[in-house]
């Protein structure tokens, strides 16, 4: 077995191994049953780096959602609170939301489970910052940006609320994949979990819901709440837990423990104004001087938003843009022409496109409800060689462009022609910054930059 190493301030320590440790190690795989003996995995793949540790024998067993906890306000407008005890290797965690029955003249778009979020927040332990926010669009934005398949995609929105007219004879359901620091849409290119016991305080999460006609359309009066909000977690357990970077961590406090992500900050353009073909010229403000790798960007109309007369929302029809133009001080960073330039600069890096199949809720409060499905096209701005906000398993590449502003120029070709009024649209655009908590003593402290 190879000796642990744990990274320092300014050093590398190696941390001594004993005989009666490797005498404990060996006993155990000895005693295990030959035709069920797992390899395990390595522990720089449940932590990061070699640089932490080049232990090789570490056996881990995930479960799915042993824990798990119901919100404690499961109504439209409520917030509520969900903490993680300190017990676990904690990987992915899903909510899972279910409405009732649907009655007639009452519909829901897909993606609903998605749209009904306002905000989820969380806290590694203490920290140095407070409660870290991502909103609401932001939320799906990244959950889309880490899928490195369009057909994950499509499941991943179905899967978060599907396309439903009432009445119906049950209830709905919707479970989506929350994009924490630790949790990851990914498959082969996971992120890393993390382990709780390195924490002295446990995980906290909020999540707060939007009001119930962010998602509801029809004539009938939407209820009140979801008749059932759960968190489920993935977690792994070490078979033996002393093979824990908590164990070294506790005999050497002066060692430090860096766990890398992907930061996720929400950007939102006020309201503006848009006719067919007419250039349109859009300010992205709000960075903070960190390592900026990517921006997702998708454009919606204001009546899809916020429907007029209790028609079906749409909040995820992002608009098909075209002859983009994002310049940096006035030097071109991305030039797409047309209206399929764009959309294959999203393949860059991914197995296929970078699209997922929505569906679209015609007008209208009373049935027959009509329906058009539609492919969505977010515009994927990602500098790097590979998409940094899918492949997380290291520091993508860095863009510092401190409090400076990007500017991005297009044209809608689908909104109305000259002669008819203007329609007012919103930009919701999310930025991905490298990010790192650094675990010492048991506390975290979360860095940007």
């Amino acid at each position: 077995m190879s000796t642990p190493f744990i990274v320092g301030p300014g050093q590398i320590q190696e941390l001594p191994i004993t005989s009666e440790q490797q005498a404990v190690d060996m006993a155990f795989l000895r005693d295990k049953r030959s035709l069920l003996a797992n390899p395990g995995i390595k522990l720089d793949d449940v932590y990061y780096s070699a640089l932490n540790t080049s232990v090789e024998l570490a056996e881990v067993t995930y479960n799915f959602a042993r824990f798990h906890q119901s919100l404690s306000n499961s109504l439209f407008n409520g917030q509520s609170q969900v903490v993680i005890p300190n017990s676990s290797l904690t990987s992915t965690v899903f909510l899972r939301l279910v409405l009732p029955a649907l009655l007639a003249n009452q519909t829901l778009p897909r993606g609903w489970g998605w749209a009904a979020i306002s905000s989820i927040n969380f806290l590694l332990g203490s920290s140095n910052v407070s409660l870290v926010q991502i909103a609401g669009q932001n939320v799906l934005q990244i959950i889309m940006a880490q899928c490195d398949t369009d057909s994950k995609r499509n499941d991943l929105i179905r899967y978060g609320g599907e396309e439903t007219f009432g009445p119906t004879v049950g209830p709905v359901e919707a479970v989506l994949v929350l994009p924490f620091p630790w949790s990851s849409a990914n498959g082969q290119y996971a992120k890393r979990p993390f382990d709780t016991r390195l924490l002295e305080n446990p995980i906290t999460i909020q999540i707060a819901f939007n009001a119930a006609r962010s998602i509801f359309g029809g004539s009938a009066a939407p209820p009140g709440g979801f008749s059932e909000a759960m968190i489920l977690v993935k977690q792994g357990d070490f078979a033996q837990p002393s093979q824990s970077l908590a164990t070294a961590l506790r005999i050497h406090p002066d060692m430090h423990y860096c766990y890398p992500f992907t930061y996720a900050q929400a950007g939102q353009t006020q309201t503006f104004q848009a006719n067919n073909n007419a250039p349109i010229s859009v300010n992205l403000l709000g960075f903070i001087n960190g390592d900026l790798v990517g921006i997702t960007i998708g454009v919606v109309a204001q009546s899809d938003t916020a429907p007029a007369a209790n028609s079906t929302p749409n909040p995820f029809n992002y608009q098909q843009l075209q002859d983009i133009t994002v310049a940096f001080n006035g030097q071109t960073m991305y030039f797409a022409p047309g209206q399929i330039a764009y959309k294959i600069y999203g393949t860059d890096g991914e197995l296929t496109s970078g699209k997922f199949a929505n569906s679209i809720v015609g007008p209208g409060a009373v049935a027959p409800f009509t329906s058009v499905p539609a492919d969505t096209y977010p515009l994927y701005l990602d500098w790097a060689r590979l998409r940094a906000a899918s492949f997380e398993d290291h520091y993508p590449n860095v863009w510092r462009i401190g409090s400076n502003t990007l500017v991005i120029n297009f044209t809608l070709p689908n909104a109305p022609g000259p002669l008819l009024p203007s329609v007012p649209f919103t930009l919701y655009a999310t930025y991905y910054y490298n990010g790192c908590f650094l675990t010492q003593n048991g506390v975290s402290r979360a860095y940007f930059d």
